[in-house]
């Protein structure tokens, strides 16, 4: 469990992980797949600092920002 905390707490780790979202929406052809590499990446960057609380309001705020973007047509 130690090594998994110390590797989320790896800023390339959620930059790969931002490149890979980035990748995939690119081959399937997924519209929001940027705006989610931005959430991931915006989450990275509280989590490598270890504050775990504000990485979760990032990840909840982005995710209701691309709900509420996409209800507005």
């Amino acid at each position: 469990m130690e090594a998994i905390k110390e590797r989320l707490t790896e800023s390339s780790t959620w930059a790969g992980l931002s490149a890979i979202t980035i990748g995939i929406s690119t081959i399937v052809d997924w519209d929001e797949g940027t705006q989610v590499a931005a959430i991931v990446q915006g989450v990275g960057e509280q989590a490598a600092t270890g504050n775990w609380m504000q990485a979760v309001m990032v990840g909840l705020g982005g995710v209701f920002g691309i709900i509420a973007a996409a209800n507005r047509g």
